[in-house]
C-alpha cells in the first residue's frame, strides 16, 4: 500500500470515529450499563457519559472496553492495559526479547506436531485416532464402535473454531454431527457441512473427553469444562489460571444460548475462587451466580499435575514469553488440548491488573 494512501485511510478512519463512532458507542453502552453503574458505584449517568465519551474520543477505545476495565473510575489507568487490537504486537514484542523463532510459533499452531512433541515429553494428551488430510473424506463408523462420541478439530487454529463432535444416533441410524453453535444435523444431511470444514484444513479425530465427576455437575450443556493456565518463561511461574464452564442460558427469556462462566483459580492451592465484587460483570447472568455458589472454595482435581504439565510444556519453548495452555480434567486425569502464544488478555487483566503496570513494576526492579 502506498504510504500516502495509508495516511489517507488512517485519517478517514480517525475522522469517522471522532464524528460518529465514539458518540454511538458511548450512547449504546451508557444506555445499557449506566443505570447499573450508578446503582453500584454512585456515579451519575451524566458524569459517566462525559468520562466515557472524553476517553473514547481521546484514545479511540470503544465504550464497551472502557466499561469492561472500569476506566470511567480513573481515566489515567487507560495506559495500564493491553487491548485487543494491540495483542499481536504486544506478544511479539515480549517474545522478541527472548529471541522468538518462527518455528516455535508454527509448532504451537500445529496441533498434530505439538501433540507428538508433548507426548514424547510425557505430558498427558488425548489420543489422536486419525488425521484427515484437507479435502479427504472420513468414515466415523470404525471409531464410533469404540467410542460413543468423537471430537473433530482443525489441525490449526484455536478456541474450538470450526470444531464439531459426532455421536451415535439413539435409533441406531446414521450418526449425528453437533456444531458448537448448538446446531444438530443428521449425518446424511451434513455433506455440505463436512465438505466445507474438511476442505479448509486437516482435521484431528479424537475421543470426546468426559468431565471429571467433580466438574460434570457444573455444566448442563454436556461440553467439556476447560482449565486455562498461562505460564511464563521462567518455567516456575503461572501468571494466571481460570476455569471456563459452559452453561446454557436463555437470552431475554426467548432463545437459548451457550455462555461460559469464568472463575479464577488460586495458583498455589488450586482452589476455585469467586471473582471479586468490583471486578464482576456489570450485568452478570443468573447462571454465573448459580455456578459460583456450587463451586466456590472447592479445590480443582489433579491441580498439581495440571500445573506441572503446563510448566513442563513451556520448557520446550524458551523463546516464548507466555503461553496459555488449555486442559480438560477427565476421570482419568488431566488432558492437554492445546497451547496458544497469542492468548487474549482481557480476563487475566481484569483479575490481575493491567499487563503494562505489571511489566513496569518488573522492569523497575531490574538492576
Amino acid at each position: 500500500m502506498p504510504l500516502p494512501f495509508g495516511w489517507f485511510l488512517e485519517a478517514w478512519l480517525y475522522s469517522r470515529w471522532i464524528l460518529c463512532g465514539a458518540w454511538l458507542s458511548t450512547w449504546h453502552c451508557v444506555r445499557h450499563l449506566g443505570a447499573e453503574v450508578q446503582s453500584r458505584e454512585g456515579i451519575s449517568i451524566p458524569r459517566q457519559t462525559w468520562r466515557v465519551l472524553r476517553l473514547s474520543l481521546a484514545t479511540c477505545l470503544p465504550a464497551s472496553t472502557i466499561y469492561q476495565f472500569r476506566l470511567y473510575r480513573d481515566p489515567k489507568r487507560v495506559w495500564d492495559y493491553v487491548y485487543a487490537h494491540e495483542l499481536p504486537a504486544f506478544h511479539h514484542w515480549r517474545n522478541k526479547a527472548l529471541g522468538e523463532r518462527p518455528e516455535s510459533i508454527m509448532l504451537l499452531q500445529d496441533k498434530c506436531k505439538l501433540g507428538e512433541r508433548l507426548r514424547a515429553e510425557g505430558i498427558p494428551l488425548t489420543e489422536t485416532l486419525a488425521v484427515v488430510t484437507c479435502g479427504d473424506q472420513i468414515d466415523f463408523s470404525p471409531y464410533l464402535d469404540r467410542y460413543p462420541r468423537l471430537f473433530c478439530k482443525p489441525r490449526h487454529g484455536s478456541g474450538a473454531k470450526h470444531a464439531f463432535y459426532v455421536e451415535k444416533s439413539g435409533n441406531g441410524s446414521s450418526p449425528l454431527i453437533h456444531t458448537f453453535e448448538g446446531e444438530t444435523i443428521s449425518f446424511p444431511a451434513t455433506g455440505e457441512l463436512l465438505h466445507r470444514h474438511l476442505t479448509q484444513d486437516d482435521y484431528l479425530v479424537e475421543p470426546y473427553l468426559e468431565n471429571h465427576p467433580a466438574l460434570a455437575m457444573l455444566t448442563d450443556s454436556g461440553e467439556a469444562v476447560t482449565i486455562r493456565l498461562i505460564t511464563e518463561h521462567t518455567n516456575t511461574k503461572c501468571y494466571s489460571a481460570v476455569i471456563e464452564i459452559p452453561v446454557r442460558s436463555r437470552k431475554q427469556g426467548i432463545s437459548e444460548q451457550q455462555i461460559y462462566v469464568i472463575l479464577p483459580i488460586n495458583m498455589e492451592s488450586g482452589v476455585i475462587e469467586s471473582i471479586p465484587e468490583n471486578k464482576r460483570p456489570l450485568k452478570p447472568l443468573a447462571a454465573h451466580q448459580i455456578v459460583t455458589e456450587k463451586i466456590q472454595g472447592k479445590p480443582l482435581p489433579y491441580w498439581q499435575e495440571l500445573r506441572a504439565s503446563a510448566l513442563a510444556a513451556h520448557r520446550l519453548f524458551p523463546d516464548i514469553f507466555a503461553i496459555a495452555w488449555d486442559f480438560v480434567v477427565t476421570p482419568a486425569g488431566p488432558r492437554l488440548l492445546e497451547g496458544n502464544a497469542g492468548w487474549a488478555t482481557a480476563m487475566p487483566q481484569i483479575l490481575h491488573g493491567g499487563l503494562l503496570t505489571t511489566l513496569s513494576a518488573e522492569m523497575s526492579l531490574r538492576p
